[in-house]
């Protein structure tokens, strides 16, 4: 009895070593990363954006918002723009699960970033269209689909509604 009592004593000691926090989709992150290839596949941080900011000072993270884009409420769809290490990340999280990311362009006055229904050489594009917009070859276009992620469309064919 005392030597199973001393193991679990040990094994609790050494378990309190260890900060035990849940994961989040930055853990592994540094500035060297390629971020969109790490973000894909990974599980949101179920907490205050606060303090997974906190998590990732490292990084200089930093949660620049959020858009709901679900169809539906059962299948419920997001686009999180963050900020790592200086450069500018837009996710695609289904079900807070990450389907992609993308790196978009450094902040700047001249690029608008605008959504809504678009259409493509005529045609309606049924998915949710991120486009930036900085002026004719600066322009840069995707369409979030909840099972691909980003499609990259050629803007200059693209017609938006602001």
């Amino acid at each position: 009895m005392k030597l199973c009592t001393t193991a679990v004593f040990v094994i609790l000691i050494l378990l309190s070593r260890f900060s035990v926090a849940a994961p989040d989709e930055f853990d592994g992150i540094n500035c060297k990363s390629n971020v969109p290839a790490k973000l894909k596949g990974r599980i949101s941080w179920n907490g205050p954006v606060i303090e997974l900011e906190a998590r990732h000072k490292d990084i200089g993270l930093v949660d620049e918002g959020a858009d709901d884009i679900s169809k539906t409420d059962e299948d419920p769809l997001a686009i999180v723009y963050w900020e790592v290490c200086g450069t500018r990340y837009v996710a695609i999280y289904r079900q807070n699960v990450i389907v992609d990311a993308i790196k978009i362009p450094a902040k700047s006055d001249e690029l608008k970033e605008s959504t809504g229904k678009c259409k493509l050489r005529g045609e309606i594009v049924d998915d949710f269209v991120l486009r930036l917009s900085g002026g004719g070859s600066n322009d840069q276009a995707w369409a979030l689909n909840k099972f691909k992620g980003f499609i990259r469309l050629p803007a200059s064919e693209l017609d938006c509604q602001s």
